[in-house]
């Protein structure tokens, strides 16, 4: 017999919300090809490798 252990199966719940997915709620992608991180919208720059925010995302992402 014995136990089961369902302690392992799933990560620990986090605190803060889910992470940023380019695209929704303004959330930016890093235009470094060696990082490529998804930042939140009120960052300015990338919040792993610091690269400024491009200025199209930064106005909004809007086209005429």
């Amino acid at each position: 017999g014995g136990g089961r252990d369902f302690g392992n199966f799933a990560s620990p719940p986090r605190k803060r919300g889910k992470a940023p997915v380019a695209g929704e709620d303004g959330a930016w992608k890093c235009m470094s090809p060696t990082c490529g991180n998804v930042n939140f919208h009120h960052r300015t720059a990338c919040n792993r490798c610091k690269l400024p925010r491009p200025e199209a995302e930064a106005a909004g992402g809007q086209s005429a």
